[in-house]
């Protein structure tokens, strides 16, 4: 039933919360419940799809169900940082981000979310050895899989926030010139180049994931690195406004 966490990823990564994903996942579920049991895979599915229902303190009872079935299933700890970073529980999102590395050490996607949860967290000396370790990790896998843009802005993301914002610059403009990048990546391009305090390259590429059909409105309305565009004293304001309203439209 390798569709199952596929299918769970999906929902919880889509821009919409697509109703009929949502359904599959649960018919999904469901299948694997029925021909396995109750499985640590089982319960870490429920654990998504409950927290895409915004449940997250019923997702995160889940999850714990999903490490007691299974311990060393590091991917229950992901479900368990996910459900504690909706409910505002920084440090215990770390803590479980952490774990999921220690069981998983060279799976970037770990990495990447305790670097993030780290940085929410505000712990810069944890945040400085944790960027060391995964940076070669990034830097590998980008070698070796140029076309994976989303995770060459993970790297650039990642060195950004280890201090090295020039080597961010770096591979931000290399990944720029490219014109088939995907929603993700031009969003996350444009949140690095206004970290980078570029704000008319950032701009552009707030421009460019909308065009290319970026819907998640939410993101607009809560990221912290765009908090200056929701400012009406904002020279890029006017715009800012203009994209959110082509984002609601059907």
């Amino acid at each position: 039933m390798q569709i199952l966490p596929f299918v769970c990823q999906t929902i919880y990564r889509s821009d919409d919360r697509n109703p009929a994903l949502l359904e599959r996942a649960l018919e999904a579920a469901e299948k694997v419940r029925e021909l396995q049991g109750e499985t640590a895979t089982y319960f870490r599915a429920m654990s998504l799809i409950t927290l895409v229902r915004a449940d997250a303190g019923g997702a995160l009872h889940l999850a714990l169900q999903s490490i007691e079935a299974d311990p060393n299933f590091s991917l229950a700890y992901d479900a368990v940082g996910q459900a504690h970073k909706m409910l505002g529980n920084k440090k215990e999102n770390v803590s479980a981000r952490e774990e999921n590395v220690r069981l998983h050490e060279n799976d970037k996607t770990a990495h990447f979310n305790l670097l993030i949860a780290l940085h929410e967290l505000g712990s810069t000396a944890r945040l400085q050895s944790a960027t060391e370790w995964a940076i070669p990790i990034f830097e590998r896998h980008t070698r070796l899989n140029p076309d994976d843009y989303y995770t060459r802005a993970s790297l650039a993301n990642i060195l950004l926030i280890s201090g090295k914002e020039s080597e961010a610059l770096r591979v931000a403009d290399s990944l720029s010139a490219i014109e088939s990048l995907d929603v993700t990546a031009l969003y996350n391009l444009a949140c690095i180049y206004r970290q980078c305090k570029a704000p008319l390259r950032g701009m552009e590429h707030l421009r460019r994931a909308v065009q290319a059909g970026f819907r998640n409105i939410d993101e607009f309305r809560r990221d912290s690195d765009l908090d200056a565009l929701r400012d009406p004293s904002s020279p890029y304001h006017a715009e800012f406004e203009v994209l959110m309203e082509q984002m609601s439209e059907p």
